[in-house]
């Protein structure tokens, strides 16, 4: 069996976000869906791999700049952030809470939608609020540069 069909029968499986969240969970069930159709264990799948096998939408390479913030709310809930600004997203940022592995694109619509931080990043309300405030001083406005 080619490699490129052992990992789309990986991916493709019923609960395949927790599969991708999880690199150790991928690595169990490649091992499980080898032994069960035997193939050869220890096989290299990476290497068998070919490039050609996909079709890229777009694959580019930009300089980026990255913020690491750590604080602390009067809700005594500690944010640890990635803040990194990109010439993609049309000006939106991306945010990764360091904590919880989450990382959503946030711009000034998004601040404004009501219960977008608290569904994304798990928080309660007042937690978003906290956020909230902090990411309007850093979150600027949006550019369309693609137009």
């Amino acid at each position: 069996m080619q490699a490129s069909t052992l990992f789309q029968t990986i991916f493709l499986l019923p609960n395949c976000r927790k599969v991708r969240a999880d690199c150790e969970t991928v690595s169990k069930a490649l091992r499980f869906y080898v032994k069960l159709n035997g193939i050869m264990e220890g096989m290299d799948v990476s290497k068998s791999m070919n490039v050609n096998e996909f079709d890229f939408l777009y694959d580019t390479s930009e300089e980026t700049k990255t913020r690491f913030v750590s604080f602390i709310g009067d809700s005594m809930k500690r944010f640890d952030l990635a803040i990194t600004s990109s010439n993609r997203f049309y000006g939106k940022m991306l945010v990764t809470d360091i904590q919880l592995g989450k990382t959503a694109i946030i711009g000034p619509d998004d601040l404004a939608a009501e219960g977008y931080l608290e569904y994304v990043f798990k928080l309660t309300e007042e937690e978003a609020e906290e956020l909230t405030s902090f990411l309007e001083q850093v979150v600027g406005t949006v550019n369309f540069t693609d137009i």
